[in-house]
């Protein structure tokens, strides 16, 4: 996930309470010299993003660190920034003004062009579904469990540190009548995931850290991974089930339609309001003007 995704406009979404499970509202989760960030600001980050991209978060305690790592760094440009008082600067004013401007233009026209709740109805999806249902697959997907070892990759002492409690886990695990839950419950440092025997639910291949998807697509059911060590540290990996790739089904394929016809329909009504609000409004310019503006702008100015 890139750093503009993580700021860019989109229509708020109710954020998941998976993500910050049981936290006070003014808990610091993480800082950065001065700058502290807590629990209501990380919600607020969290909720204007799309449920998909919400879901990764969810599931990949190595990206939901990095994104909040992000969030970190800006904030700590942002204090450096207003410490100078950047935001006074006319030009800076100026783009504050067509960010602005740009947020609520594009903010109305999804509210105008986004198609009602009821679309696209039922017989639409089926219809969609029986054209295209000889080209429609599911991908192989991996119902998972993990143990998970946190370390910084910067700090060599951090990074062998956990790699040994990683070591004694994984052989505590060979022994009879191990059991993997338990362990995750006891030693896991993710939060979310560690109170439910390490389970992450299904995940599709496609979807999985390649680091980790290597580790596994030789396993089948009940394996367990060698150690994987990642960005923010170390992950035992257990295959509790698997699906092979497979022709999706009318459900397992729904949910891919009605997102596209909605986007369709939604880009369809983008374009009928615009040519409306001109037919209405005819657009006249004075190009003579137009060139004498241009000239006068690049202009180099005096002193």
């Amino acid at each position: 996930m890139t750093f503009a995704a993580l700021i860019r406009f989109t229509c708020p979404l109710l954020v998941t309470s998976l993500l910050l499970t049981g936290c006070s509202k003014d808990k610091t989760v993480a800082k950065a010299g001065r700058v502290a960030v807590n629990t209501e600001q990380l919600q607020d980050l969290y909720s204007t993003l799309p449920s998909r991209e919400r879901e990764e978060l969810a599931q990949n305690p190595e990206l939901l660190s990095q994104t909040t790592r992000l969030y970190v760094i800006h904030q700590l440009i942002l204090k450096e920034a207003q410490s100078k008082k950047w935001e006074d600067k006319s030009e800076v004013k100026k783009q504050l003004t067509r960010l602005r401007d740009n947020a609520i233009v594009e903010s109305y026209l999804q509210s105008v062009c986004t198609p009602g709740a009821d679309f696209p109805a039922e017989p639409q999806i089926r219809a969609v579904y029986d054209q295209n249902k000889d080209n429609l697959k599911v991908g192989r997907s991996y119902r998972l469990a993990q143990i998970y070892i946190a370390s910084q990759a910067r700090d060599p002492r951090s990074t062998e540190a956990a790699r040994a409690k990683i070591l004694d886990i994984q052989k505590s695990l060979q022994q009879p009548n191990s059991n993997f839950s338990a362990q995750a419950m006891a030693w896991s440092e993710e939060g979310r995931t560690s109170k439910k025997g390490g389970e992450l639910g299904w995940m599709s291949e496609s979807r999985i850290q390649p680091e980790i998807r290597a580790a596994i697509q030789s396993l089948s059911k009940g394996g367990l991974s060698e150690p994987v060590l990642t960005a923010d540290g170390w992950h035992l990996m257990k295959v509790l089930d698997v699906r092979e790739a497979h022709a999706a089904s009318f459900e397992e394929a729904k949910p891919a339609i009605v997102q596209k016809l909605r986007a369709d329909k939604a880009q369809a009504n983008r374009q009928e309001y615009l040519k409306k609000l001109l037919d209405q409004n005819p657009v006249n310019i004075d190009n003579a003007a137009l060139s004498h503006i241009l000239a006068t702008a690049a202009a180099p100015s005096t002193p």
